[in-house]
């Protein structure tokens, strides 16, 4: 009896942990000499875009790029959040648009801190 319930504490922590697992978190570094950051118009050349979510931060559509291996341009606009696999410096740029295109080298990238705690991750522990 003491053995299942060892077992299943055990369990019940490694499940709490692989939800936990890292990803990396990004924020804008506002100085990039030679990437595009913040770039306004209309896009020739941005490929198939990849949205992601209409009620998101810039950091976090930097994170959600980040995390996705080929992603390596963002175009923000104010919430909604769209990802592309190309770089940016290939496209060209004319007119306004809502929102701003940036290469995801305009954010620096990191793992944050592996969650250790059995009670779980998140800020409502």
């Amino acid at each position: 009896m003491l053995l299942a319930t060892i077992t299943t504490a055990l369990f019940a922590v490694a499940a709490q942990a692989s939800a936990c697992r890292p990803t990396l978190s990004c924020t804008l570094n506002r100085v990039n000499n030679g990437v595009v950051c913040a770039q306004n118009g209309h896009a020739t050349g941005a490929g198939q875009p990849f949205p992601v979510d209409n009620s998101v931060s810039l950091n976090d559509c930097a994170s959600f790029c980040a995390n996705r291996a080929s992603c390596q341009t963002i175009y923000y606009d104010g919430g909604s959040c769209t990802l592309y696999d190309n770089s940016i410096q290939g496209y060209t740029f004319s007119g306004s648009s809502d929102g701003d295109w940036y290469d995801l080298h305009c954010f620096t990238c990191s793992v944050p801190p592996i969650c250790t705690d059995p009670r779980g991750c998140g800020q409502n522990r």
